[in-house]
């Protein structure tokens, strides 16, 4: 991709914009950034200058750019997006940006849940090889990051969202895995199916040497790869009996040492198995890894505390399916006390379908954040409930009553975005555990 003297709009100012901006500066692109949220400036000005920098007003940015990169938390349907689209203006995402300067395979992990921990297991256990490898996307480092390091890496491990596959074009992992799909983003898709095309576009442009992993579960699914351009070879995978994927395991591997809690935590590392046997990795490594990770932070966390039960923070979960995978990793027979709520998403906010399931594992449910009272609305003739709103008044209750009578597990699964009161989900953690840190 030549950007010489190409005029450049990069839609959004977080990391992965000023990641974009990095690498277009060096290409010789003549950059303009678009923002709303300029708390990064000082570092944007490094690369361009204040002139350069605009609001999302200002449409004329958008129809006379050449190229739009655009971040992954703005929508398509943005007027002046619209607007550049009717002018035949290319809009790309950071991802499809740096993949176009990629000389070494590509793995991309997408899904609903359990796409970080997948990552961070791959990354765990081929940092133990002699491999270069660079992991990012999804997780936290934009993969432009990979070209402007000017290291020659062995192989790219990417987790990618919805969002960050809508608009690829030229983009192709050599492997791909798709590990689920549940309700989730309603605030962006109008439906199941538009979510869930979003994540088979990961294998638009895979070719016959190519491979794809996507679950069994859903009939339709099969539809969807008949439909792709793509011809990678297929491998539909049941994970619907984990014992007998454990037994699966257990052939190659000891698992004395895994230290992951819960079922969905098998699967993973089920699909990370999968994933690594493609790529021909030693086992001998894959057990290393095995015995030495730990997991995620933020996702089913143990919490350490002073208080006389146990407490997870898995402020990763965004989504209800994640807060039901959580809660599956706990015994049914203990008192279970969940805190959950968040930011409203518009759609596929109801949780009326999983109360039974809510039932039999929680003993109390502890509501906060901007769903609070619809959520009340929704349990409150079914389990036994405490209005909190925030996470500081949810402390000062487990405080003052949860110490006091019989618990055996806190866990903070929220289940629902973090935007309502924080900026992510990372700082949405990081203030559960200082809470109870305090407590």
């Amino acid at each position: 991709m030549n950007l010489k003297n190409k005029k450049v709009t990069i839609y959004g100012a977080g990391k992965s914009g000023i990641s974009a901006l990095r690498l277009l500066t060096e290409q010789g692109a003549i950059c303009s950034m678009v923002s709303r949220d300029w708390s990064n400036l000082s570092e944007i000005k490094t690369m361009v200058s204040q002139d350069s920098c605009f609001d999302d007003q200002d449409d004329e940015i958008f129809t006379n750019s050449d190229l739009i990169i655009l971040s992954p938390g703005i929508s398509l349907e943005n007027p002046n997006l619209q607007k550049a689209i009717k002018k035949k203006v290319p809009i790309i995402s950071e991802i499809e940006l740096a993949f176009q300067f990629v000389t070494c395979p590509v793995v991309g992990v997408t899904g609903t849940n359990g796409k970080t921990t997948t990552i961070s297991f791959l990354r765990e256990i081929l940092n133990k090889t002699e491999l270069k490898v660079f992991t990012g996307g999804n997780i936290g480092i934009p993969f432009c990051d990979a070209i402007t390091s000017n290291t020659k890496w062995d192989l790219i491990l990417l987790e990618l969202s919805s969002f960050q596959l809508e608009t690829i074009v030229n983009f192709r992992p050599h492997i791909a895995m798709l590990l689920n799909i549940s309700h989730n983003h309603g605030e962006r898709y109008s439906s199941l199916l538009d979510y869930t095309k979003a994540k088979f576009n990961i294998m638009k442009n895979m070719k016959d040497n190519d491979y794809f992993f996507y679950p069994s579960a859903d009939p339709s699914f099969d539809t969807l790869v008949k439909e792709s351009k793509g011809t990678p070879q297929l491998t539909s995978v049941d994970y619907s009996d984990i014992d007998e994927i454990k037994a699966t395991l257990l052939k190659s591997y000891n698992l004395d040492k895994f230290k992951l809690i819960g079922a969905h935590n098998i699967l993973n590392l089920y699909s990370v198995h999968l994933i690594l046997e493609t790529l021909e990795i030693d086992p001998k490594f894959i057990q290393l890894g095995i015995d030495s990770f730990s997991g995620v932070s933020h996702r089913l966390e143990y919490v350490g505390s002073n208080l006389n039960f146990k407490i997870y923070n898995d402020a990763k979960s965004t989504n209800l399916m994640a807060t039901i995978s959580a809660l599956k990793s706990f015994s049914p027979q203990k008192i279970n006390i969940l805190i959950l709520g968040g930011q409203k998403r518009g759609r596929e906010d109801s949780v009326l379908s999983q109360v039974e399931f809510l039932k039999k594992y929680c003993s109390e449910i502890i509501l906060i954040g901007e769903t609070t009272d619809f959520l009340a609305g929704e349990l409150s003739t079914h389990i036994k409930l405490k209005k909190a709103y925030t996470l500081e008044n949810a402390g000062d209750y487990v405080r003052s009553g949860l110490s006091e009578g019989k618990v055996d597990t806190l866990i903070f699964s929220p289940g629902f975005p973090s935007f309502d009161q924080f900026n992510n989900y990372e700082e949405r953690g990081n203030k559960f555990k200082s809470i109870i840190a305090n407590l």
